[in-house]
């Protein structure tokens, strides 16, 4: 869970400071942009916490890869609260960048079913 808090909230850090990403941007420049600042988040808020344990950093690390792959899936279930949160804008655009009910790698939509 600590996994999945850390890369919303570096989403929302994200977007709140420098807004949409550029249209320009590839796949895989998003993605690695994405994990760095849910890497960032994740050891700082595990430092704050007093757990820096290696055996759990590896679990908060999966985590932030299954938000990485995932977390479009809740835009498209519950755009209303991520509207609250972000904006309508931010919305529609991961809902446009992604389709529901599959994994995002590289940018890509790879349907789960």
């Amino acid at each position: 869970m600590l996994g999945l808090l850390a890369f919303v909230l570096s989403q929302l850090g994200g977007y709140h400071l420098f807004g949409l990403p550029d249209s320009k941007m590839t796949g895989d420049i998003r993605m690695l942009l994405d994990g760095v600042g849910a890497m960032a988040v994740l050891a700082t808020v595990s430092l704050v916490i007093a757990a820096p344990s290696k055996r759990h950093m590896a679990v908060r690390i999966a985590g932030v890869a299954v938000a990485m792959a995932t977390m479009h899936n809740l835009v498209h279930m519950a755009p209303d609260v991520f509207a609250m949160a972000f904006s309508a804008e931010w919305v529609e655009a991961t809902r446009a960048a992604s389709e529901p009910g599959s994994i995002l790698f590289r940018g890509v939509s790879i349907p789960l079913s």
